[in-house]
C-alpha cells in the first residue's frame, strides 16, 4: 500500500504539459525572429539618411569654403542628375560639383544609389549687389519613408 500512495503522490511533468510548454516556447521564438528582418529594414533605411546628411554637409562645407561670394552664386540651380562635366565658368564650383557627384553614385554601402542632389540659392531681393545668399542643399534617393535630406545655411558676402 506504501508503494502506490508513493506512486499517485510522485510529482512531474505529464507529455501533455510538456508538449504545451514546447509549443509556447516556439511560437515565441517565432514571434521574436520575425521581428528580425524589420529591424535589419530600420537599419538600412537609418544608414541612407545617414549618408545623405553626410553627402548634404559635405556640399554645404565646399560651399561656405568658396572664397568669392559671386562663385557661391554659379551653384544656384545645379543638380547632379545633369550630365558631368559642370560648366559654371569657375573651375573651383566645377571641381566641388563634380566630387559631390562622385560621392552621390558611389558603390552601394557608401553611397546613395540612384540619389540626386539639387542646390539652390536665393539672395536678399532688392538688395544690389547681394550681400546675402540662403543656400538649400537637397539630396533625394528613392526610400521606403519617401523623405529626402534637406540643409539650408546662410553666406554673407565679406
Amino acid at each position: 500500500m506504501t508503494m502506490r500512495r508513493l506512486i499517485r503522490s510522485n510529482k512531474g511533468l505529464t507529455l501533455l504539459e510538456v508538449m504545451i510548454s514546447a509549443s509556447i516556447l516556439a511560437v515565441s521564438l517565432l514571434a521574436i525572429a520575425a521581428m528580425f528582418p524589420a529591424a535589419m529594414g530600420a537599419m538600412e533605411v537609418a544608414g541612407e539618411e545617414r549618408r545623405a546628411y553626410a553627402v548634404a554637409q559635405g556640399m554645404l562645407e565646399r560651399i561656405q569654403g568658396t572664397a568669392a561670394f559671386n562663385e557661391t552664386l554659379l551653384y544656384n540651380g545645379q543638380s547632379t542628375a545633369q550630365a558631368t562635366p559642370f560648366l559654371t565658368g569657375s573651375a573651383v564650383v566645377d571641381a566641388n560639383l563634380t566630387a559631390w557627384k562622385q560621392e552621390i553614385e558611389q558603390v552601394p554601402g557608401s553611397g546613395l544609389p540612384q540619389g540626386v542632389g539639387t542646390i539652390t540659392v536665393v539672395t536678399v531681393a532688392g538688395v544690389t549687389p547681394a550681400r546675402l545668399a540662403t543656400i538649400t542643399v537637397t539630396v533625394q534617393w528613392p526610400n521606403q519613408r519617401r523623405i529626402s535630406a534637406v540643409l539650408i545655411t546662410q553666406v554673407s558676402e565679406t
